[in-house]
């Protein structure tokens, strides 16, 4: 064996090794600083979320029943009942039906819908049955908006259906992977 063709190896440097010992450490302690500071944002999070809401979207329901809000109507009839300019519309939360009338530039105008008690989607809570020339929109879960145009934007007449939110279940909070606090009303902070 030719001896000036094998190469030895480096010797053991200690110096280098603590070097690379000590980058791979200062690698890790900002890897779990960053981790830590994650947690300390979601523990804060939760922590706002519950002192701003309080604990009783977790136990109760929103409302005590359905509530009707109205934009530039004076007078509207909802289930037969006659409501003035400043009256609060609340309606039962075991409401099966909903029946709106009210004037528009001399036209009766009439919302007939129907309140699904189980839907499968938050988007099929109320079935219209009869919506004479209103645009519905469902654009937040529990909420919908009936639009009849005026003579202008600003004179547009809007019905506005407000549902009840069931009481949300902590563990869906705590570990849910979505947050989207306006489409499905799902606050999942992990």
């Amino acid at each position: 064996m030719n001896m000036a063709a094998v190469k030895l190896n480096k010797p053991f440097d200690p110096k280098k090794a603590l070097r690379i010992r000590k980058k791979a450490d200062r690698f890790f302690a900002f890897l779990f600083t960053a981790a830590s500071f994650v947690s300390v944002l979601a523990l804060g999070a939760i922590l706002i979320f519950v002192f701003v809401q309080g604990t009783q979207p977790f136990f109760f329901a929103t409302s005590s029943g359905i509530e009707i809000v109205r934009e530039h109507i004076d007078e509207i009839a909802v289930n037969s009942k006659v409501y003035k300019k400043n009256d609060k519309i609340l309606l039962p939360k075991d409401s099966s039906s909903i029946s709106i009338k009210f004037e528009d530039r001399g036209e009766q105008r009439l919302v007939e819908c129907t309140v699904n008690p189980a839907p499968k989607d938050e988007g099929d809570m109320l079935s219209f049955t009869l919506n004479e020339s209103g645009t519905v929109l469902s654009n937040e879960a529990f909420v919908y908006s009936i639009k009849f145009q005026g003579a202008n934007a600003a004179l547009s007449k809007s019905v506005h259906i407000i549902l009840p939110e069931p009481p949300y279940n902590f563990g869906s909070f705590i570990a849910g992977m979505e947050w989207r606090p306006t489409y499905k009303k799902i606050y999942g902070i992990f």
